[in-house]
């Protein structure tokens, strides 16, 4: 994330919102020294601002991505181009997490996410 003040690029913006929301959806490990009265519910993440902060961040990270990426291919032939299946890949994403940004809009705040539901949105890393 400090990479795109300075040198703005697709990569960036879609690496920042990509890498953060799989961050969310990694499965968590609790501590051995945790005892079972300390252990979070089966509920990993609720509603309560998992919709709004799902629909910012991608409308301020993967979004810009993918507009600077349509603007670099068709504007700047200097720019390097950004790879066409890197780019069909984070526009898939990206409309599956609004899809579900969309979706818990509409859910109670105290309703539970379904991370599966989110890792499955973000699929394979987009780099390796």
């Amino acid at each position: 994330m400090n990479s795109y003040p300075n040198a703005p690029n697709a990569y960036a913006y879609i690496m920042a919102g990509d890498s953060h929301w799989r961050d969310i959806a990694q499965p968590r490990i609790l501590p051995s020294s945790q005892t079972p009265a300390q252990t979070p519910p089966s509920c990993r993440l609720d509603n309560h601002y998992f919709a709004h902060d799902l629909a910012l961040d991608v409308a301020q990270n993967q979004a810009v991505g993918l507009a600077l990426a349509a603007h670099d291919d068709v504007h700047d032939k200097n720019l390097r181009a950004i790879d066409p299946a890197f780019y069909k890949r984070a526009q898939e994403s990206t409309s599956c997490l609004q899809a579900m940004a969309q979706h818990y809009e509409t859910e109670p705040p105290s309703s539970c996410v379904d991370l599966e539901q989110l890792r499955k949105c973000l699929g394979a890393p987009l780099i390796k």
